[in-house]
C-alpha cells in the first residue's frame, strides 16, 4: 500500500528557539519546517472581523435553521472592538453562542450596548456574561443587574 501523507501543524511557539533550547525534537522540527506560514493574529486585522462573523453568522443559520440575515450597528462595534485573545476560534463561539439562544427567526443579531467593552478586563466575567441566558436576545441591552460600568 503507498501512502503520501501531509502534516499540517500549528503553534503559537518559536519552535527554533525551543529546539536550541533542547526543549523540542529537532528531527521532528525539520520534517513539521516545509512551509511557515505567520498569520497574525485576529485582533491585528480589525478588517477581516465583520466579513468572518458574517460568514459564521450564515453558515449557524443553514445548521440550525435559524434566519437571521445581518448584525446590528452596536454587534459589528463590540465585535471590532473585542481583542480576540482566542482569535478566530473565539470570534465562531461567540456567533454560534449567539445564533443558538436567540429565538428562531429574526432580522438582526443585536449584542445591546457595551457587550465586549463590560468587561474586558476579566475573563472570568465575560465568560459568565456571554453564557447568562438572557444576555443574547435581541435589543434587551445588558442583562438584569449588569451595568456597563461593573
Amino acid at each position: 500500500i503507498s501512502v503520501d501523507v501531509r502534516i499540517v501543524a500549528a503553534t503559537n511557539r518559536d519552535l527554533a528557539n525551543q529546539v536550541e533550547a533542547g526543549t523540542f525534537r529537532a528531527d521532528l522540527y525539520y520534517r513539521l519546517n516545509v512551509l511557515q506560514l505567520r498569520v497574525p493574529p485576529l485582533r491585528s486585522r480589525r478588517e477581516d472581523i465583520i466579513p468572518l462573523a458574517e460568514y459564521f453568522l450564515g453558515l449557524f443559520n443553514k445548521r440550525f435553521g435559524k434566519s437571521f440575515l445581518s448584525l446590528d450597528e452596536g454587534a459589528r462595534t463590540a465585535l471590532t472592538e473585542h481583542r480576540w485573545a482566542g482569535n478566530i476560534r473565539e470570534l465562531k463561539n461567540v456567533l454560534e453562542r449567539s445564533v443558538l439562544r436567540r429565538p428562531t427567526h429574526g432580522s438582526r443579531i443585536s449584542f445591546g450596548r457595551r457587550l465586549v467593552q463590560w468587561n474586558a478586563s476579566s475573563a472570568t466575567k465575560w465568560g459568565e456574561m456571554l453564557n447568562r441566558r438572557d444576555f443574547c436576545y435581541a435589543n434587551r441591552g445588558l442583562p438584569t443587574g449588569m451595568n456597563a460600568a461593573s
